[in-house]
């Protein structure tokens, strides 16, 4: 897993990835990041990477100057694998927290801790349990992004994702069997 943008592009974390964690390509890393750039400033922003696996995502929102990531991921095995990437590349520990456990109840039970201040959501959930729609409406009605966020929902092409109170689709891309919609919370 290489970083491609920000303080720490270049860098690559050379550990082994277990055959049950599915990292976003680098391909598609670096085309939803440019995307992004047409969307958001990265400097101070607050981010949530859920289902972040090894954390690429979230990851690559610090690397380019975002304040704070929180870390939702289910698997407690990829949590502390996480948390070794993070600390390979050196990434302080006051600017992420990593939440283990089921994300869309976790959203649920700290809403009251997270409510408007989440600047991005990057969300990578597994293809097969079609969780986009469910951890969007979590989002919206929890109340726990700020005015203006952008969604990045990365999902199998055969999921799609519903229209929403408040969300507007900014963009949509396909790459393969995958699809990413841009979102913007209103």
């Amino acid at each position: 897993m290489r970083i491609i943008g920000g303080e720490l592009r270049g860098r690559r974390f050379t550990g082994k990835i277990p055959d049950n964690v599915r990292p976003t390509t680098e391909a598609a890393r670096e085309a939803i990041y440019n995307t992004l750039n047409n969307y958001i400033d990265f400097d101070q922003i607050v981010v949530a990477d859920i289902c972040a696996g090894m954390g690429a995502l979230g990851i690559e929102a610090l690397s380019r100057g975002a304040d704070f990531c929180f870390f939702f991921e289910k698997n407690k095995k990829t949590a502390y694998l996480l948390e070794e990437v993070l600390n390979y590349f050196k990434i302080d520990d006051s600017r992420y927290e990593i939440i283990i456990g089921d994300a869309v109840k976790n959203l649920v039970s700290s809403a009251d801790y997270l409510k408007n201040k989440i600047d991005l959501v990057l969300m990578d959930p597994p293809y097969e349990f079609m969780l986009c729609n469910q951890i969007i409406h979590n989002l919206v009605s929890l109340e726990l992004m700020t005015e203006g966020a952008i969604i990045v929902a990365e999902h199998h092409l055969l999921e799609t994702i519903d229209k929403h109170e408040n969300i507007e689709k900014q963009n949509s891309k396909i790459y393969g069997t995958t699809a990413v919609d841009f979102l913007k919370y209103l």
